[in-house]
């Protein structure tokens, strides 16, 4: 009866030691492996890699949620924009390197191969349905089954492999093979890697090549399962255990057998490795280099990090480039509906300018801002779509001139980059100066003022004209006199002498007025610039007269102020050319350094003197002229003179 008693407060003690234990277990349960594949960078800043986690008895640990993990980029954290488990499947490599041990057999007859070949044959008959996996079988000295669709497959291939290996020397090399078919990455980064590597205890001298391959599997996330096939006397050997440290550094597992043990079943190797997670953030690098990566899981149980993978990444800003910028810009005056004049209008009044963005890292990433900078200073700005066209502004450039275009790109990423200059011509054509241009300016106050000065004059004249009447003298007919009686003395006449009429002061006052002189008609032209038109335009339908030349010297040009002969033209120059002749009465051309220059028979002129013959093609920029001289040269026609061998 006292038992009893005793044992209540053991068993009382009993669970409060399994309830102490119980954060311990699972603790120990959950010491977590984290591996993270290479990352993906094409969709720059989004990053996109894969990311494993198993725990301590190799399951893949499920259902983590994006706050559950942490990406560290170069040391700074930056949380998830996606995560989603996927279950793509694993790649696994069966790998046989058969020796003499294999062919041992047990009481019942079966080699210890062919022992192996039934556990595999069971774990493969309940596979059937693993699709997304990719399979294939190696044995040294016999042909490869690389990739095979099925489990069905792999069933077949095995069956085709030789049973006799008593004479089978263990080859180094079919490990090396299997490795690198499982590290293919062409079936997708996302898979799950394997290789159940069957063989004999390693000899001593394949224990430097066995350490090698560790290394390579861990660089391709290539797991290696081991099973040494061997008698118990060499479960502790070196090459066992060899081969057992390269499945521990590759995260696999060993297992040694000799006949009379239970293989494992393989799924437990594989099953763990068929899911992933995919990832997504967004990466806060804004320079090019070598960075490191890895993702830190934050579940409580569950904490770990994973081994850094390397992030190489090249980032430059966009760089924005000109598509065919103008090089010259004529601005044009322009009249308005009454024909006058006016500074403030001229044409045109805007230049679209187009650009190409590029991005030299081949991340194309969204704008944020383009600007375009004349001089330095802003012209236009895109702060929305379309980034790649402006529409620069001219009504302030009032002034010919040089000047020099830039535009700058700004990303989303805070890059940005500015073009290198572009240089436009830009020339305004001036107001026409002078007496008439002034008062086809002012016309009407300048009709006005010239009414009342020319009324004023009439008045003016007309006063003059009676003040300066001569009286009339009695006896012209123009006065009618009363009879005077004759015999009186008062009235008798005097005979005076006769003058003419004082016309002295009229020719004063009227020969200082000066009156509208009529132009004296100059003489023929000497020479004369004729324009040629291509027969098919529209200008050639009305063509203007030819320009003529009475002076020694003509200039030509688009400004009235400078030029002779004023062609408005826009590869015309404000002042462009100029034509003359010396005493030998020869003709020269010479070009004012103009930026479409000046051509002789299409020949340049090069800024210096060219002589110019009747009939000559002068092209002033692209507008074309026929020189003649007036009047035409006198052809020399050819003549026969007979010699005396002729008339003999």
């Amino acid at each position: 009866d006292r038992m009893p008693i005793m044992q209540k407060p053991f068993r009382v003690l009993l669970l409060a030691l399994i309830l102490v234990s119980i954060p311990l277990l699972t603790r120990a349960q959950f010491t977590t492996e984290a591996v993270l594949s290479a990352p993906d960078t094409s969709s720059y800043p989004q990053i996109q890699t894969f990311l494993k986690v198993w725990s301590e008895d190799g399951r893949f640990i499920t259902n983590l949620q994006p706050a559950d993990i942490v990406m560290v980029e170069n040391g700074q954290e930056i949380p998830l924009d996606s995560l989603e488990e996927k279950a793509p499947g694993v790649q696994i490599v069966v790998a046989f390197d058969p020796g003499p041990a294999f062919s041992v057999r047990d009481s019942t007859g079966a080699s210890r191969y062919d022992l192996v070949v039934e556990a595999l044959n069971a774990w493969m008959e309940g596979q059937r349905n693993r699709d997304q996996d990719v399979l294939s079988i190696l044995m040294s000295g016999n042909t490869s089954k690389v990739r095979l669709d099925t489990y069905a497959g792999l069933v077949r291939a095995l069956g085709e492999l030789p049973t006799d290996h008593r004479n089978a020397e263990v080859d180094i090399r079919t490990l090396s093979e299997a490795i690198t078919v499982a590290g293919d990455m062409t079936t997708g980064p996302e898979k799950g890697r394997a290789v159940l590597y069957i063989t004999p205890e390693a000899n001593a001298n394949t224990i430097p090549s066995i350490e090698n391959l560790a290394s390579l599997a861990i660089d391709t996330n290539v797991r290696v399962f081991v099973w040494m096939v061997t008698s118990e006397a060499f479960f502790e050997s070196s090459g066992a255990l060899a081969l057992q440290e390269m499945a521990d550094r590759t995260g696999g597992r060993f297992f040694a057998f000799s006949g009379t043990e239970t293989l494992p079943d393989p799924e437990v190797y594989f099953d763990g490795l068929r899911r992933v997670y995919a990832l997504t953030y967004t990466s806060a690098i804004r320079s090019s280099g070598d960075f490191e990566l890895a993702a830190q899981i934050v579940k409580p149980g569950v904490e770990t990090i994973s081994q850094p993978a390397q992030l190489n990444i090249s980032v430059l800003p966009p760089n924005p480039i000109f598509v065919s910028p103008p090089d010259d810009i004529y601005r044009s005056l322009v009249p308005d509906v009454d024909g006058n004049l006016s500074a403030e209008r001229r044409s045109p009044v805007e230049q679209p300018i187009e650009i190409l963005i590029e991005f030299p890292d081949g991340y194309p990433r969204e704008l944020v801002r383009t600007t375009l900078y004349v001089d330095g200073q802003i012209a236009a700005e895109n702060t929305e779509p379309p980034f790649d066209r402006f529409v620069w502004p001219l009504n302030d450039i009032k002034e010919s001139g040089r000047f020099t275009l830039q535009v700058e790109a700004l990303d989303s990423l805070g890059l940005s980059s500015i073009s290198l200059e572009t240089p436009v011509n830009i020339t305004v054509q001036r107001m026409p100066e002078g007496f008439v241009p002034t008062i086809s300016r002012n016309s009407p106050l300048v009709v006005t003022v010239i009414v009342l000065i020319i009324g004023a004059v009439l008045i003016g004249v007309l006063l003059r004209f009676r003040r300066l009447r001569p009286d009339l003298q009695p006896g012209n007919g123009n006065i009618k006199t009363r009879p005077r009686p004759v015999s009186d003395p008062v009235y008798q006449p005097v005979q005076t002498e006769s003058r003419p009429i004082p016309t002295d002061r009229l020719t004063r006052w009227t020969n200082r007025l000066h009156w509208p002189q009529r132009n004296t008609p100059r003489g023929e032209p000497i020479a004369f610039l004729e324009r040629m038109y291509d027969p098919n335009s529209l200008a050639a339908l009305t063509p203007i007269p030819p320009f003529p030349i009475h002076t020694s010297e003509v200039t030509l040009g688009n400004d009235p102020n400078q030029a002779t002969i004023v062609l408005e033209e826009l590869t015309i120059a404000a002042l462009h050319a100029r034509v003359f002749h010396n005493t030998n009465n020869e003709f020269f051309v010479s070009d004012f350094g103009s930026i479409s220059g000046t051509y002789v028979n299409f020949k340049p002129t090069n800024g210096s003197q060219t002589k110019i013959e009747h009939g000559d093609q002068i092209h002033f920029g692209t507008v074309g002229f026929r020189f003649r001289i007036n009047p035409p040269p006198q052809l020399t026609l050819p003549s026969i003179t007979e010699t005396e061998e002729m008339s003999s």
